[in-house]
């Protein structure tokens, strides 16, 4: 060993590396080895935030997700086996949420899967450890340090902008759009009755582009303007509600929380930084909420809305619902069992494909469909309506297998750790940089949970309002800041 190495993280490492390969040595079966690949990597990096206080960087934020949804949820299938095998048809409303054996993953290894289930899952959780361990080298190599440093020299309009001017005209265009949504919906309650199917959502892209100018005069009022008198905070919190108001009738749970995660980081960043009691018993609420939304979502299918609200605290603190509800790894299995086996690799189409989908019909006439459509229809068909998303692990495998996970991993690490410049760096502009992180941030978040399409989708109904905002609205009528 070099002289004056470090011996800690060395020792640390090979701690790490033994407890991976325990399962093995003790006869375990070659998933259980890759589940603890997963578990260890996403405790250390959750562990290494907390530690840090720097837990709404990247890496910490996927750990911290990636233990629920890439751990727990292959845990809970590795355990429940042989409830996978005994799919039945869920009753109507949330009590379907409870049961494994309800759960869509059953239906399709009772019905669909055409292998043994151990090397299915096997191949499902090597893509995901191979995914975890690649993401988080890619964040510690030095290239994702350089790009932080040139992202730490961003700044906004020179001249500064009128904050009371962009707020108040984004609040407008943002809350008009939002309303057209609900409208063109059939109205607020046959909307909520609707939210399972999201019915709302099918709306024009166009229309949600303009509805993120509400979250966007959200985000720069926070940003720029911290509240500090009553009739700040009554206005402030008013326009809070009225964005995750739409959310919720709309039936879109991920707006709500990706609204909420960009106030936080503002906060953390610009306001005062969150102790770690208060980011306790935060994560405590979003998990209750998470599975009390769904548990709402389902209930209002089938009962009145004040019945459905009624119960989804009940089913918000079962531990299987809200296990039931993390599907990504789900997805993840769908994938591995499907392409490469049953159909071949896209060789980029798919990734491709997300990108086209957005396009205008008059410029692209046959442009597919997001990438969460068109995983549903290849492994389901037309039985079920709702998109299938296959996260970004899935994208990656879908288009070039494992070669694909492993080097998409090491490149969205390195692009993770550069977008640390923006809240590291100090000095002019920080306000903006802040604001930029706090959307490149959920951007991420929705790339791993979700897939390529669907984070493109926010990153263009995010982005483009929020720096229309600042860069066209707020230049209205400057000095009013």
């Amino acid at each position: 060993m070099r002289r004056g190495a470090p011996a800690a993280p060395l020792a640390a490492a090979a701690l790490l590396a033994f407890l991976a390969v325990l399962p093995l040595l003790i006869g375990m079966p070659v998933a259980w080895s890759l589940l603890a690949v997963c578990a260890l990597v996403t405790a250390s990096g959750t562990a290494w935030g907390l530690a840090t206080r720097r837990f709404l960087e990247p890496l910490p934020l996927i750990a911290a997700v990636g233990l629920l949804i890439f751990v727990a949820r292959p845990l809970q299938l590795f355990l429940g086996w042989r409830d996978l095998y005994s799919h039945f048809a869920p009753d109507k409303g949330p009590v379907g949420l409870v049961l494994l054996e309800n759960q869509e993953i059953a239906l399709f290894v009772t019905q669909r899967l055409r292998e043994p289930l151990e090397p299915a899952l096997t191949r499902a959780i090597g893509a995901t450890a191979l995914f975890l361990v690649l993401f988080a080298a890619g964040y510690l190599l030095p290239a994702g340090r350089r790009l932080a440093g040139r992202l730490a020299r961003a700044h906004g309009p020179r001249a500064g902008i009128s904050v009371r001017t962009a707020v108040a005209a984004a609040l407008a265009i943002g809350f008009a759009a939002q309303a057209a949504i609900i409208a063109r919906a059939g109205g607020p309650g046959p909307s909520l009755r609707s939210a399972n199917e999201q019915a709302a959502l099918s709306d024009s892209f166009v229309l949600f582009v303009l509805a993120g100018f509400g979250f966007a005069g959200m985000v720069v009022w926070a940003a720029w303007r911290r509240p500090s008198t009553r009739l700040e905070w009554a206005g402030f919190v008013g326009c809070v509600l009225a964005n995750c108001g739409f959310a919720t009738i709309a039936g879109s749970r991920a707006r709500i929380l990706l609204a909420l995660l960009m106030l936080a980081v503002i906060k953390h960043y610009l306001w005062s930084p969150w102790r770690l009691r208060q980011l306790a018993a935060g994560m405590a609420v979003f998990v209750v909420f998470a599975g009390a939304f769904v548990a709402f979502r389902q209930a209002a299918n089938v009962d009145s809305i004040g019945e459905a609200i009624g119960q989804a605290p009940k089913y918000g603190l079962e531990p299987r619902v809200i296990l039931n509800d993390l599907t990504a790894f789900d997805d993840v299995f769908y994938v591995t069992t499907t392409y490469g086996q049953r159909r071949p690799h896209q060789n980029g189409d798919f990734l491709l494909g997300g990108v086209r989908s957005y396009l205008p019909a008059a410029v692209d006439p046959g442009k597919p469909e997001g990438g969460d459509i068109v995983l549903r229809r290849a492994v389901f068909g037309e039985s079920t309506g709702a998109g299938r998303p296959p996260t970004v692990i899935g994208d990656l495998y879908i288009d070039f297998g494992f070669p694909g996970v492993a080097i998409g991993a090491l490149l969205l690490g390195m692009a993770a750790r550069g977008l640390t410049g923006l809240v590291l760096g100090s000095g002019p502009g920080r306000e903006y940089r802040v604001a930029l992180y706090a959307v490149a941030l959920i951007v991420l978040y929705e790339l791993v949970v979700d897939s390529f399409s669907i984070a493109l989708g926010y990153a263009l109904a995010f982005g483009i309002p929020l720096v229309a905002t600042v860069h066209a609205l707020g230049r209205l009528r400057r000095g009013s800041a």
